[in-house]
């Protein structure tokens, strides 16, 4: 893997790269989240391929889908890590962002609410 910050909005890496990262995951994020907080937290969130295809859909000049981090503040998963994807559009030329983004959100494209894993976590795979 590069040293370089990544920027190109990303790229195919090999099985064992990311096994690696996810293992990194597991061994430090993980384990102080367990340790700080008392939660077995989330590994990772699944959504069904439906839901890219209606964010890409509802705005044809949709360039990519940022990911932010976040925690459940209610419900039977309340603490818990989930993640929330919003739709992005090019910024317009000459209007690049302070922080050198190329993207910004889209108000109108954004998603929550995949299967959090645990407890819904498949046998096999990377992670």
């Amino acid at each position: 893997m590069s040293s370089k910050i990544p920027g190109g909005g990303g790229s195919p890496i090999s099985k064992t790269d990311a096994a690696k990262m996810i293992e990194a995951y597991k061994t430090k994020r993980l384990k102080l989240i367990k340790e700080t907080y008392g939660i077995d937290d989330t590994q990772s969130v699944w959504f069904k391929r439906e839901v890219f295809e209606q964010m890409l859909k509802s705005n044809p000049n949709m360039d990519g889908i940022r990911i932010y981090f976040g925690v459940n503040y209610q419900g039977v998963m309340e603490g818990h890590q989930n993640v929330v994807l919003v739709g992005t559009t090019k910024v317009k030329e000459g209007m690049e962002s302070s922080d050198g983004a190329q993207s910004e959100d889209d108000e109108g494209s954004i998603y929550d609410m995949g299967t959090p894993c645990p407890p819904a976590c498949s046998k096999g795979g990377i992670g």
